[in-house]
């Protein structure tokens, strides 16, 4: 039993279908830790968010994520928030400066020039970029996972794919929209 606020309430059970889990983790798990690398830039941090993520979803899932309507966005949302929390403690310890990107290959993982225009973007905007680009998420599911208005979401893609299309003198096709 877990303590909380109106008592005692059962803790997670894990997981009674391994199989489904195993596939649900080996559709995913690329793309989580994608979006949390992008984040970070940090490859070590990436890997820990998203094993953490992964294993509290094997400990969770049939008490919520079996379920649950989008298991990505729920996965996604603990590697996000394990991020912060890793970037909270870090950042109470050291400079307002985050470290240096570490890339797991001597070449970046993508080009130099798109990720320093996307770390450019203000916080929001990127944020929601990533989610969108490397998370695969629509507006809605990204507006639950960073607690905003689908509005907000959907309006800061918008701005953060304009400016992207500014920076590298590309238009968006005819007919194109974003989402």
């Amino acid at each position: 039993m877990v303590a909380g606020r109106e008592g005692p309430r059962p803790g997670p059970r894990g997981c009674s279908a391994p199989e489904e889990f195993a596939a649900f983790f080996k559709e995913y798990r690329d793309v989580v830790f994608r979006v949390v690398l992008a984040r970070s830039g940090n490859a070590d941090v990436a890997e820990d968010a998203t094993a953490e993520a992964f294993a509290r979803a094997y400990a969770h899932w049939d008490d919520t994520l079996g379920e649950h309507p989008n298991p990505l966005a729920w996965v996604l949302t603990v590697a996000w928030n394990q991020y912060l929390s890793w970037w909270r403690t870090w950042g109470s310890r050291r400079s307002a400066d985050p470290p240096a990107p570490t890339w797991p290959a001597p070449e970046p993982p993508i080009d130099p020039q798109v990720a320093a225009a996307i770390r450019s973007l203000p916080r929001g905007q990127r944020e929601v970029l990533l989610l969108a680009a490397l998370g695969e998420l629509a507006p809605a599911q990204i507006a639950a996972i960073l607690g905003k208005a689908p509005g907000t979401v959907r309006s800061q893609l918008h701005r953060a794919r304009a400016r992207l299309r500014r920076v590298f003198g590309e238009r968006l096709e005819p007919g194109g929209q974003d989402d």
